[in-house]
């Protein structure tokens, strides 16, 4: 089977934090994902989440219309996207055949069928020169990252929260570029006119959005090079 390289970019407006899920001792309560060099990415999985989420969106708000993310003369046929009466994924709602998929399951997998696409971290343009700063023992914590303080807000009250002061660790990403790939079977031009749209209205990724973390000025995919045929990539 053929194998495509398609790659994303992203650039970011400002600091992001996609988080570890770990904190660093008594300094940040919540720290991002890094790499083994310790260079702070976007994981795969993070980015397939959430672009799975903006597509199924649109196709749910497309409907019957979505061939016409085609240009002008080009048309598709598709089948209404499985789940299409809930916002929730509801196993028994899934695509049950496997040669008759909707394009979201084609394209993004289920737990009945894995996707044939295999989505890479992202990781910035401007490695190199993260890694020299982080080599030097003064700068290898903040090196690309800064402190934050913040208290926890009672949303009810609109007044501080007891004992709910924390710090998290934000990476600085503003102007940043971010490089990724998708590998598997060539896309369809409606599989890939759909994510490019899944892109556009992608405006943030990395938590803590209403901290003004994660904004996203410009996304885009193009088709980088035929690498191989051979085994199938996992979803």
């Amino acid at each position: 089977m053929k194998i495509e390289k398609y790659e994303i970019t992203l650039k970011m407006a400002g600091s992001m934090l996609v988080g570890s899920g770990f904190g660093f001792g008594r300094v940040a309560d919540k720290t991002p994902v890094r790499d083994v060099d310790g260079i702070a990415i976007i994981p795969g999985s993070t980015l397939k989440g959430r672009l799975r989420f903006h597509c199924k969106r649109i196709c749910l708000s497309l409907g019957e219309h979505l061939g016409e993310l085609l240009p002008q003369g080009e048309t598709a046929v598709e089948k209404r996207v499985c789940q299409a009466q809930g916002e929730w994924d509801t196993p028994a709602a899934l695509c049950k055949d496997s040669q008759n998929l909707c394009i979201i399951c084609r394209i993004f997998g289920s737990p009945l069928f894995p996707s044939p696409y295999r989505f890479s971290d992202l990781q910035p343009e401007q490695r190199d020169s993260i890694l020299a700063q982080k080599s030097l023992p003064a700068l290898s914590f903040t090196a690309d990252s800064e402190l934050m303080t913040r208290v926890r807000k009672n949303r009810y009250t609109q007044t501080a929260e007891n004992n709910a002061l924390y710090c998290y660790e934000q990476v600085k990403s503003k102007d940043i570029i971010y490089t990724g790939t998708i590998n598997g079977p060539t896309l369809a031009p409606l599989e890939l006119k759909l994510i490019e749209a899944g892109l556009k209205v992608m405006t943030h990724l990395g938590g803590g959005r209403s901290k003004g973390l994660g904004r996203i000025t410009m996304a885009s995919i193009a088709k980088h090079s035929a690498s191989s045929e051979g085994g199938q990539n996992n979803g």
